[in-house]
């Protein structure tokens, strides 16, 4: 029986390991629009969770939703998130 090195395996598992975050990146997208904007960000399964938010702000957000996801799309590129969330992640 040939053994597989375990160092190859683990190679071939390592690109989908490299999960970058880019929550940081979002919330520097989204402080752009709204300076003052105090917020947490998380992308998961490319949605966008926003926390810690003031109704007024989550309703400004809800305003220019498709302007956001599309700065965001020519930010962050393929990994960009499609839909925005409110939620506490």
């Amino acid at each position: 029986m040939a053994f597989i090195k375990v160092e190859n395996f683990l190679q071939k598992l390592r690109k989908f390991s490299q999960a970058e975050d880019l929550g940081p990146k979002a919330v520097s997208v989204i402080k752009n629009k709204f300076p003052n904007a105090k917020l947490e960000a998380k992308i998961k399964n490319r949605v966008l969770y926003l926390s810690e938010l003031s109704p007024a702000l989550k309703n400004e957000i809800f305003l220019r939703k498709h302007e956001i996801l599309s700065e965001l799309k020519d930010t962050l590129g393929p990994k960009a998130p499609e839909e925005i969330n409110f939620q506490k992640f």
